[in-house]
């Protein structure tokens, strides 16, 4: 399966964003290509993606500065490729077509988990072939080995380090060295749209894409930090493995790899012939993993995106169109929609434990309560001080106010709050995910624990909310 398949639903993704006006949407569609090659996914994006014909036609009209910079409003790519010879037919292209006022830049440089140290890089001498790559096991034992091919020591750094750690690229790779097609500070300030000492993306990573030959794991790895900070939107990787048969949930396994990637909130698909399959969470299965019971057996593509993106299931739609299973969209979005459920809760019960109020709003909320002269009186202050909280803005994600409210009118009912209790009550009528019946005989059930309390006043309230929860 070509990956290059995938682009008109990503381009129809991204296009819906920018053109309707969504509130922080794209404003161009930065794409980090790995394995470059000799350009192919390059060329087909920027022809998706920013009308790459017209725009030349245009420059070559009147090729200033101003026309050239509004070129590179939609589009940005960095692209790497490892390969010498490889990378030789690839920044001839570049120069050839003037991808570099299309706001390209291209690298020689190879790519893994770690930065500062050198691994072999098997290089085919065939510019055509797509094999070379840095896992020896890809090529021991295989027809690669009886092809004439090179054995380079790579400096090897993360994409993190590339991007936002600061990394130099070595002098050899500098550009005028005939080995880049621009150099790193100039991709960083006409790519991505990075300060000379940026420590973060300006723009989200529309698209990584990595085609490394069995290496792609270790690309992802090395793409941590840029996960966790939810800086890539979609992903496309290839899975292969040509080494000794292994456990199914050995750390570089297909399965590992997805669930490292669902950590971050990006629900994974294999890429079949307009087919698209959801891997993620409960809908792994082994039999998707053939490669490591059976090594070279496999040489699958997944797409990978952030669960709660729109663009996914216009992805679905427009690439899920098989003839042979015509069901195979629906149920996909199915998944995508049961997936998305199970990562809310997750997401709420990971921020409910991590979160904690400022001490400036604990010890406000304190102050306040303590200074109050009666002890009767200091219930309702509690509860004010919770309320006026909430109407300057709580520290806290909106999703977790109902939680983080009970735990403060608890507080406050204790104290002796009879406005807490009503609040507590409502919370429980009105803020369940269970059906309106089910939710309002909680209600009753916290009403009657109340109408028990040795507090007249509280159990006066309870009553009184009883009698109207009773009432047809």
């Amino acid at each position: 399966m070509d990956p290059v398949q995938l682009l008109p639903g990503l381009a129809a993704a991204f296009h819906q964003d920018h053109h309707s006006g969504v509130v922080n949407g794209p404003k161009r569609a930065i794409c980090v290509d790995v394995g470059a090659h000799h350009g192919e996914f390059v060329a087909r994006m920027l022809q998706l993606f920013s009308d790459l014909e017209s725009r030349r036609y245009h420059l070559s009209q009147r090729a200033s500065t101003r026309f050239k910079s509004r070129f590179r409003d939609l589009v940005g790519v960095l692209a790497f490729e490892p390969n010498p010879n490889t990378f030789a037919a690839l920044a001839s292209r570049h120069r050839m077509q003037g991808w570099g006022d299309f706001g390209v830049c291209a690298l020689q440089a190879a790519l893994g988990n770690e930065t500062g140290r050198q691994m072999s890089f098997h290089a085919l001498d065939d510019d055509d072939s797509e094999a070379s790559t840095l896992e020896q096991d890809h090529v021991s034992g295989h027809e690669l080995a009886r092809l004439p091919h090179r054995r380079l020591k790579l400096d090897v750094a993360s994409l993190d380090a590339w991007l936002l750690d600061g990394y130099r690229e070595p002098s050899t790779m500098a550009a005028g060295a005939g080995s880049s097609s621009c150099s790193l500070l100039d991709a960083r300030r006409s790519v991505l749209d990075l300060s000379d000492d940026a420590s973060a993306l300006a723009d989200q990573i529309f698209l990584l894409k990595i085609d490394a030959q069995g290496h792609d794991d270790q690309v992802l790895r090395g793409a941590h930090k840029l996960m966790a900070a939810g800086k890539v939107r979609f992903l496309i990787f290839e899975y292969e493995y040509a080494g000794q048969p292994r456990d199914l949930d050995a750390p570089r396994a297909l399965g590992s790899t997805v669930q490292y990637l669902w950590k971050f909130n990006m629900v994974c698909f294999l890429v079949l012939h307009r087919i698209l399959i959801p891997i993620s969470d409960k809908y792994w299965t082994s039999a998707y993993d053939i490669a490591s019971r059976h090594p070279r057996a496999q040489q699958s593509d997944v797409i990978c995106g952030e669960v709660h993106d729109e663009g996914l299931a216009l992805l679905i739609r427009s690439f899920g169109t098989s003839p042979v299973a015509p069901r195979a969209a629906e149920f996909a979005l199915f998944a995508l929609e049961s997936l998305r459920a199970d990562s809310l809760r997750m997401k709420v019960l990971t921020e409910w434990r991590h979160f904690a109020w400022s001490p400036a709003e604990v010890n406000h909320i304190e102050m306040i309560v303590n200074a109050s002269a009666q002890p009767w009186a200091r219930g309702e202050a509690m509860f004010l001080q919770v309320v006026d909280c909430l109407l300057r803005g709580l520290n806290a994600p909106a999703h977790l106010w109902p939680g983080l409210l009970r735990v403060w009118f608890r507080r406050a009912a204790t104290l002796g709050s009879p406005s807490a209790v009503l609040e507590l009550g409502m919370l429980e009528h009105f803020h369940g995910h269970v059906s309106l019946n089910q939710s309002r005989l909680q209600a009753a059930a916290f009403y009657r624990r109340v109408a028990r309390s040795q507090n007249t006043m509280l159990a006066g309230v309870a009553a009184e909310m009883l009698r109207y929860l009773d009432t047809p």
